[in-house]
């Protein structure tokens, strides 16, 4: 699942910035907690983006336009429905793409 170079990678290109005269050790040791971190943020939020987008990709194109319609008439959409409609472009396009290729 996580790609065990690059995380090691990146904990080395933090322990070559950081200009602390801490012992070796202890920077790789903060630099690889830091790159473990944030591969799993990364994770996380591949994940979430899959869930969301899951629940648009079952939907006809009927169904797609009327709640990118209704989306994209709201008052306010805030950060959630941003995203919301950012998912609905992107499932509308991708079914849009499966018709014409049917």
């Amino acid at each position: 699942m996580f790609d065990r170079a690059k995380i090691m990678q990146a904990a080395w290109k933090m322990v070559r910035r950081a200009g602390t005269r801490e012992a070796l050790r202890v920077r790789l040791s903060h630099a690889l907690r830091n790159a473990w971190q944030d591969a799993k943020e990364q994770a996380l939020v591949a994940r979430q983006t899959t869930a969301r987008f899951a629940r648009f990709a079952s939907m006809s194109l009927d169904q797609l336009r009327t709640a990118l319609t209704m989306t994209e008439g709201a008052d306010r959409l805030g950060h959630a429905g941003l995203r919301d409609l950012a998912d609905l472009h992107r499932a509308l396009s991708d079914a849009q793409r499966r018709a014409l290729s049917s």
